[in-house]
């Protein structure tokens, strides 16, 4: 574990365990990250922490953290890492520190409605008491900076449907965007985000997909949060066009973690078809860019018949989709 400093204002000290913990992981973003915070401080329902870390920042911002946990009135927590690879690992340190029964993830450059947490707290309490526990999640919609909502609203009748028939709506494309969450806490301190070698972008599908196969999610209508397309610069699944031999690296990793541990998750042939595609470009591309760092887990091969089966009746497709990636990079 990279070296932490922590500190905390005299609310957080105060004695009093908030309902919810709200954690930003945050590199380099000084000029948008004031804007997130306030938007943490102006929520209506106040029982509430919030934990920021520097994930090891070439650009200080110790003076806006100083300022903010002074004046405000909530509880505050400020983890200075070292040094950080990726907004998991910022993450995995906030989950840590984190005491409130609920948790919200919000990005350093996005920004909460001032209701948000009152919509999602709300959600949790109109699940009955001896429901709870069946679920993972509460997840509300979000709209771009332009105020236009992303993606679709939820079909109404979504949260009479079974488990697996509403994981199925939610991998059609129309609902792959971005969403807000409010999960059990302790559920995130179980199933900590990976930590693989030279992987500066792990996404959270790994732990989610893995979660869905045991719990429900509950869904809402409401948007609670503002997402700036504009200026996010992760590379996803989902955005192969812009990779880098950086992103070719997180593709690998994510799709080969979840094809060796298939069996923990409920999706779809056709996803699985999908990854064993990404997984296979991105090898090719780096294994032909020999100046590229060769991380151990990079020579774990892909486990189970059917995985090693898929590789191979898509090796010349994926070769020809990884040259036309090599001639852009």
């Amino acid at each position: 574990m990279k070296e932490e400093i922590i500190k905390t204002n005299k609310a957080w000290n105060d004695g009093h365990i908030p309902q919810v913990s709200i954690i930003t992981s945050n590199y380099n973003r000084k000029e948008v990250l004031l804007r997130c915070m306030k938007s943490v401080e102006a929520q209506t329902f106040k029982d509430i922490e919030y934990i920021v870390v520097d994930n090891g920042s070439s650009v200080s911002f110790d003076d806006i953290m100083s300022d903010f946990m002074e004046s405000t009135s909530i509880p505050v927590m400020f983890i200075k890492r070292s040094s950080g690879l990726g907004p998991h690992t910022g993450r995995n340190s906030a989950i840590r520190q984190a005491r409130g029964q609920y948790l919200s993830m919000i990005d350093s450059d996005d920004e909460y409605l001032p209701n948000a947490m009152e919509v999602l707290v709300k959600a949790w309490n109109d699940i009955p008491a001896d429901k709870r526990n069946e679920y993972r999640e509460v997840v509300a919609l979000c709209q771009n900076e332009f105020g236009q909502l992303l993606g679709q609203k939820f079909p109404s009748n979504i949260n009479q449907l079974s488990r697996k028939e509403t994981r199925l709506i939610c991998l059609k494309p129309e609902y792959q965007c971005e969403h807000a969450n409010m999960s059990r806490t302790v559920l995130l301190k179980e199933n900590p985000f990976q930590e693989p070698e030279g992987v500066n972008y792990v996404s959270e599908l790994a732990v989610w997909y893995k979660l869905d196969k045991s719990y429900k999610s509950y869904y809402l209508d409401d948007i609670v949060k503002r997402y700036y397309t504009g200026s996010s610069d992760s590379i996803t699944n989902h955005d192969i066009k812009k990779v880098s031999l950086q992103g070719c690296c997180n593709i690998m990793w994510d799709n080969l973690y979840l094809l060796n541990h298939w069996e923990d998750y409920e999706l779809p042939f056709t996803n699985r078809l999908k990854r064993v595609m990404y997984y296979s470009e991105m090898r090719y591309v780096l294994k032909s860019k020999v100046e590229y760092p060769k991380y151990k887990w990079m020579e774990t091969p892909l486990k189970g018949t059917v995985n090693s089966l898929l590789s191979v009746l898509l090796y010349l497709p994926s070769v020809y989709k990884a040259k036309k990636i090599l001639k852009e990079i």
